[in-house]
């Protein structure tokens, strides 16, 4: 917890009167203390100390930021107010120990010395850990309690030895910013080698502590795994490979945006992947793995192109698998009528002249269309000269996706992964 209070002594400053005047010396007469001070033009004046402390009229200025409302603990004067009356009383009785165990005195100080004090066992001349064994046994705890209230007391005066209200010092009170930090760990290591979870609540444990935690506020380890349960589904970093986590983590933080095709041909899809099936070389009759090319019109969702290639696909398939999109191949004889596509815009039936038709009319196997942007990934055979000439002589654009990012061309990659 965060004690409002501001050490006054040689050297601090104070808004005085609305100039800032600074402490220079402290002085006794025998109307009391008084207090030397100097302002930005090196004028010197005298005030008592009790006016400079109680009146209106001055504010002193802190050194540090003071109590803030994101603090991870309240300030002494909140956790003082919330005790009741023998809550209260018992923090008041403590303090006077914790006072005795430090000066010898249960008030700290020699000129309000009571009856007997300062006993044998708290003397000037004991070291502290003889000081600590006495207090423990007159108490009845143990040597280490007595420390750590000594340690409170130092830190956060009474409040410190205030009881907790969250419960059983599990830790609970700080996973809030236990979980904030832990995250923070995580997301360091998204470009570095997948971290274990040890290693993560060692870090969060270390980077707490020298905020200002105290080791007994921070979350058991049955507790810290718990939350790094819940933190994975929020940052994935132990579960899943380094490359997928990674992905994971260059994702947009807002709403996913997209290129909204308006018309036909606007954004060709092209996409390779390697099927999963073998075919039989008629030359070689050895068996080899096949790649599937396709293209996709983004707006109809229409494969335009099509091509399996042996081995390994080059630059001149991807070129052809393109040129289906402006020519396509005739539809087979035994085609039925429904699975014969029309020409793009153009319903199945028209009333046209007989007499103006020439030669049996033959509908195509796949639509025809003149792609105006071709939207492929940085394979090699899509960032080849040879396609790039081909759609710079066709007119046609050329936009490639983001590097390692999938989602920018999802649905050739899907529909090619389903050949």
């Amino acid at each position: 917890m965060s004690r409002a209070a501001v050490r006054v002594g040689v050297g601090t400053r104070f808004a005085y009167d609305g100039e800032i005047v600074e402490v220079v010396e402290f002085t006794s007469t025998h109307m009391g203390g008084e207090v030397v001070l100097k302002n930005g033009r090196n004028q010197i004046l005298r005030l008592a100390v009790k006016e400079l402390m109680l009146s209106d009229r001055a504010r002193v200025i802190p050194d540090g930021p003071g109590p803030a409302s994101d603090d991870p603990q309240d300030v002494a004067a909140v956790v003082l107010d919330q005790l009741d009356a023998s809550e209260r009383s018992r923090v008041l009785e403590r303090a006077a120990h914790m006072r005795e165990v430090l000066t010898g005195f249960r008030s700290g100080s020699e000129e309000l010395a009571a009856e007997g004090e300062p006993r044998a066992a708290y003397a000037a001349g004991e070291p502290l850990e003889s000081r600590y064994a006495a207090k423990a046994a007159e108490l009845g705890v143990a040597g280490r309690t007595v420390k750590r209230w000594v340690a409170a007391f130092r830190r956060d005066g009474e409040a410190g030895l205030a009881p907790v209200r969250s419960g059983p010092r599990s830790g609970l009170r700080s996973a809030e910013p236990w979980a904030e930090v832990a995250l923070e760990v995580m997301v360091e290591h998204t470009g570095q080698s997948k971290p274990s979870r040890k290693m993560v609540i060692e870090r969060t444990r270390a980077r707490l502590l020298a905020r200002g935690f105290a080791e007994e506020d921070l979350p058991s380890r049955a507790t810290a795994y718990r939350l790094l349960e819940d933190l994975e589904r929020r940052h994935p970093t132990f579960r899943l490979s380094t490359k997928r986590n990674r992905d994971i983590a260059s994702r947009p933080g807002g709403v996913y945006g997209k290129l909204r095709p308006t018309r036909p041909g606007e954004y060709l899809l092209m996409d390779t992947t390697r099927l999963d099936v073998f075919a039989l070389d008629p030359v070689t009759l050895q068996w080899l793995q096949a790649e599937l090319t396709v293209a996709m019109d983004w707006y109809t969702r229409c494969i335009c192109g099509i091509r399996i290639t042996p081995v390994s696909t080059k630059a001149v398939d991807a070129s052809v698998t393109l040129y289906q999109a402006f020519r396509p191949r005739l539809a087979g004889a035994d085609w039925p009528a429904h699975a014969v596509w029309p020409e793009h815009g153009i319903p199945r039936s028209v009333l046209v002249d007989r007499t103006a038709l020439e030669g049996p009319m033959r509908g195509a196997a796949s639509p025809a269309l003149v792609p105006e942007t071709v939207l492929v990934d940085h394979g090699k055979v899509f960032v080849s000269e040879h396609l790039t000439s081909v759609c710079r002589r066709l007119g046609i654009s050329v936009q490639p996706a983001r590097l390692r990012t999938g989602r920018d061309n999802p649905h050739a990659s899907y529909c090619a992964s389903l050949g």
